[in-house]
């Protein structure tokens, strides 16, 4: 039974997300991804070419998952918005790992989807400005507060887990987390 070409790209997608999340882009290997995929790695080069053009997709379409689950309504709270954040990463670990790869193993080099996720970014800002009351730098500087403290569990599990315990109450430390970022952007008095 033959697989269409949308079919082998998700297929290559979803074992690749894996594969970059787990090892990054310099010990991601093509031969696993394939495997995991069903398909001859030939594939892969048809479909997004270099392992570098597929750690780009695979980013995109992680960001764009991320985007479509993460929509701000500006009626929602700033502890809604971090507790939202806080749930979609803890469900969905190979998220923030990607983004810390891409950190790690790109620094300074062109983003990928760099205009995409600006403009996701600055829309962002905006519902944020409209939530809070304020002007676009301040709610730039609350969502940073928001992606920080909604990813610290994801970013640095090793850490979390010495800090906190390894019996520790989880979601109590989400609620610190939530209301402890809405305190902050509330104070909105730091310069």
């Amino acid at each position: 039974m033959a697989r269409d070409a949308d079919e082998t790209r998700r297929l290559l997608l979803a074992a690749a997300r894996v594969e970059f999340a787990r090892h990054g882009l310099a010990g991601a290997r093509v031969d696993r991804i394939a495997a995991e995929a069903g398909v001859n790695k030939e594939r892969i080069y048809a479909h997004f070419g270099k392992k570098d053009q597929l750690f780009d997709a695979v980013l995109a379409d992680s960001l764009a998952e991320s985007a479509a689950e993460m929509e701000t309504p500006a009626q929602e709270g700033f502890d809604a918005y971090v507790e939202r954040k806080l749930t979609y990463h803890a469900q969905h670990p190979q998220a923030v790992r990607l983004l810390l790869w891409e950190a790690l193993e790109r620094p300074g080099a062109p983003f990928a989807a760099q205009q995409e996720r600006g403009a996701a970014y600055d829309a962002k800002a905006q519902t944020l400005a409209d939530m809070l009351g304020t002007d676009d730098t301040q709610a730039r500087y609350a969502m940073m507060v928001g992606l920080a403290l909604g990813t610290v569990e994801q970013a640095f599990p090793v850490l979390t887990a010495l800090v906190l315990g390894d019996d520790a109450d989880r979601q109590a430390f989400r609620d610190y987390v939530i209301r402890a970022a809405a305190k902050a952007v509330a104070s909105r008095r730091l310069p």
